[in-house]
């Protein structure tokens, strides 16, 4: 019981400092002086005088604040960890390739955690086969001609590896 009971607080000990850890992802950019941004697809550009152009990924670009003070530094919060939903079509292949649907709830950087149903097209009749659910792990692809598609691996219900890629709608 004891030994339980130790394991158990050291379990919750981690989480929590894991969460703390993550929490502080999402500290605020500060830059000082004048400065231009451009947002081509998922990433924001800084620019100054003099300096070399600043690229920042935003994983929810809806969640990006920018605002300025009044000596003119400019402050970007961008949300780099957090909680939402972004759903997506794609296509992958486990034991066939099949259609599939999904979302993005959880992300850290470009990194994703994405639930999903995979559809068979055509053939069987049988439910279970024609439809899986998987639970994946997504990687958002660092190209601005792609900023709105991510490759995923993940697990089926029946213990089968499914992969492929999604967009974003």
């Amino acid at each position: 019981m004891n030994q339980k009971l130790i394991s158990h607080s050291v379990v919750a000990v981690l989480f929590l400092a894991f969460g703390f850890w993550l929490g502080n992802k999402n500290k605020p950019t500060t830059i000082e002086g004048p400065a231009v941004i451009t947002t081509p697809g998922n990433t924001i550009v800084v620019s100054q005088p003099g300096k070399p152009p600043k690229p920042i990924y935003q994983p929810d670009p809806n969640s990006t604040v920018i605002s300025t003070d009044p000596h003119g530094n400019v402050t970007i919060k961008v949300k780099q960890v957090g909680i939402g939903f972004q759903p997506g079509i794609g296509a992958a292949y486990s034991d066939r390739l099949r259609l599939t649907l999904d979302a993005r709830v959880a992300y850290y950087k470009r990194w994703g955690l994405n639930p999903g149903l995979a559809f068979r097209l055509g053939g069987s009749t049988d439910l279970s086969e024609i439809v899986k659910p998987y639970l994946a792990v997504s990687y958002a692809l660092p190209f601005n001609l792609v900023s709105n598609t991510s490759c995923f691996v993940g697990v089926e219900l029946a213990k089968s590896v499914i992969g492929g890629f999604r967009v974003r709608f």
